[in-house]
């Protein structure tokens, strides 16, 4: 059975419920305007990042169009060098051909030369020996010893003539190789150096944009971290 209570008891507890309900009121309506700024702050922070996401799909795009100049950049380089070098060892390649050609015929002409001196030098003197000996028939056992005289010393000027003229052809032909060989050489040396430098230059040019693609990576952390860090300091403001 409930107790009998006094107006003044029931006056007060309607005033301490009255003062949970307007409590509890002011409780709800602190909610819904913290809830109404957590709304307007994600509102905005959800704005700047649709501004950072814009930003880093740029970003994206000028480094897809850098990695595509510098690729087309290098496949021009790669095919212009292969062309030079082509041309460098075509024209190589023909010189050496002429030089060739060139000291076979003058060589094949000197041999033929000298043949043909000889032959005729053999033929001479089988037909000056060959008169002798009819001319001479009689006479060959008296000056048998001056004529085996005179043949060898015949025999041995033609043979210091045609050593002297070998040893001349082998030591023009010995220089004209080695002069040949200098200049190959050369040109060899003056390519590889040039390949080197052009090597080097594109290697240092990729090194540096690298750095720098690799920089303008490395700094999109700290941009977003700028950027929270404003829309941080906006909601406190």
């Amino acid at each position: 059975m409930t107790a009998d209570i006094t107006r003044e008891e029931f006056e007060a507890r309607v005033g301490v419920l009255e003062r949970e309900v307007e409590g509890e009121k002011m409780v709800t309506r602190h909610i819904l305007e913290q809830t109404r700024r957590n709304s307007d702050d994600l509102a905005a922070v959800k704005t700047r990042l649709d501004r950072v996401e814009r930003k880093v799909d740029g970003l994206d795009a000028r480094i897809d169009g850098v990695e595509a100049f510098l690729g087309a950049k290098i496949d021009g380089l790669e095919a212009s060098l292969g062309a030079r070098v082509d041309g460098v060892e075509t024209s190589l390649g023909g010189r050496i051909g002429v030089v060739e050609a060139s000291f076979g015929g003058r060589i094949d002409g000197v041999e033929a030369s000298l043949g043909a001196r000889v032959d005729g030098a053999e033929s001479s003197l089988g037909a000056r020996i060959d008169g002798m000996e009819t001319s001479l028939g009689r006479r060959i056992g008296v000056v048998e010893g001056s004529l085996g005289d005179r043949i060898d010393g015949v025999e041995a000027s033609f043979g210091g003539r045609i050593d002297g003229v070998e040893a001349s052809l082998g030591a023009r032909v010995d220089g004209a190789e080695a002069s040949l060989g200098a200049t190959i050489d050369g040109a060899e040396a003056s390519l590889g150096a040039r390949i080197d430098g052009v090597e080097t230059s594109l290697g240092g040019r990729i090194d540096t944009l690298a750095t720098t693609v690799d920089g303008l990576i490395r700094s999109l952390p700290k941009m977003l971290g700028d950027v929270m860090q404003d829309v941080l300091n906006g909601r406190r403001d």
